[in-house]
């Protein structure tokens, strides 16, 4: 499950998620978008535990996102060891088309 936490500093939501996951909750900041606004990602049961505790706080607002997962969190660490293998096991060769940056335009 993955929510927008607006409202509070990153760290006192720090403070909340290692108290969580203390209990043994699995929820995590994956992107820091501001100073007091958050991307968390994690369990079910851990973001509806963060969802009381900041029912606490008038002025924090959350918010429900539309996405399959937290691909910024420690969730993914054993998909990214999984996908690790099978990359190593692909043959890159050199490039014979000039690629452009999309950072830069730069080739």
């Amino acid at each position: 499950q993955v929510v927008r936490v607006s409202g509070i500093p990153f760290y006192e939501l720090e403070h909340m998620l290692y108290a969580i996951n203390k209990e043994d909750g699995k929820v995590y900041i994956a992107i820091y978008e501001s100073e007091e606004q958050q991307i968390v990602s994690g369990r079910a049961y851990a973001i509806d535990r963060l969802k009381e505790l900041l029912a606490q706080q008038s002025e924090v607002t959350v918010t429900d996102l539309d996405v399959q997962g937290g691909l910024h969190s420690p969730d993914m660490d054993s998909i990214v060891d999984q996908f690790k293998i099978y990359l190593e096991k692909v043959d890159f060769k050199d490039l014979t088309i000039p690629m452009v940056s999309s950072l830069d335009g730069q080739r």
